[in-house]
């Protein structure tokens, strides 16, 4: 029932917000104790993104105690034409573990804040995902309950492809004797054209519904021999 996207942003969900909390604690350290110093551009170069904008990198080297620490910043594209190796930028870092540092102020509080707001976006994405998989559960069982047992015919098997290759997964069609059409759930392509495209399946019908007996699994069959009562 594609459960697994609700756990993967219940995944982002839960590491994002790690992260954000992780970068208040530093905004607060860097806010109270953070200290500027002037640090040298050792190495600037250009991430490409392909369909995205470019990022504009500069690497950024400074000392304490006479102990060299290392910063990636990104800049705008003008800042970094008009940057050469060897100049001079300010950075402000944490006295007690300088690998805490920000290249702008308060740029730390601002990711967290982003953070949290990917998180928030995420947390209302994986209830909705869990809610819309458990009605879809709760419909298939209803249908292996108190739907009738018929017979349907493939009509149709397609695969499911990404950027246009296909994925070795993807689902059949089906049309039961009353009419009604229905979609398996996604399985292996091998799986699939093993059944083929005119064979009888056995499926639940309910409320106009149809769902493959291969996808809710049989009907439990109630009990025939009762004990006998002394």
């Amino acid at each position: 029932m594609n459960g697994g996207w609700a756990i993967g942003a219940a995944a982002v969900l839960l590491v994002v917000t790690f992260i954000s909390v992780v970068q208040y604690l530093n905004a607060e350290r860097l806010n109270a104790e953070g200290v500027w110093t002037e640090a040298t551009v050792v190495r600037k170069w250009i991430s490409r993104g392909g369909d995205s904008p470019d990022d504009y990198m500069l690497k950024l080297q400074f000392l304490v105690s006479s102990e060299e620490y290392y910063q990636d910043v990104e800049v705008s594209r003008n800042e970094y034409q008009q940057t050469l190796r060897g100049d001079q930028k300010k950075l402000k870092y944490w006295p007690t573990n300088p690998d805490i540092s920000e290249f702008r102020a308060g740029e730390t509080q601002r990711s967290a804040r982003w953070l949290q707001v990917i998180a928030l976006v995420s947390g209302v994405l994986s209830v909705f995902i869990l809610w819309f998989v458990g009605h879809k559960s709760s419909r298939a069982v209803l249908a292996r309950r108190y739907g009738f047992l018929t017979k349907a015919t493939i009509e149709n098997i397609v695969e499911r492809k990404k950027s246009g290759e296909p994925t070795g997964f993807g689902y059949m069609q089906f049309r039961s004797q009353s009419g009604a059409m229905g979609e398996s759930l996604n399985r292996s392509m091998r799986d699939l054209l093993l059944l083929g495209i005119g064979a009888e399946i056995d499926v639940f019908e309910r409320e106009g519904e149809l769902w493959w007996e291969g996808d809710v699994g049989p009907r439990a069959k109630v009990p025939r021999d009762f004990p006998k009562v002394n």
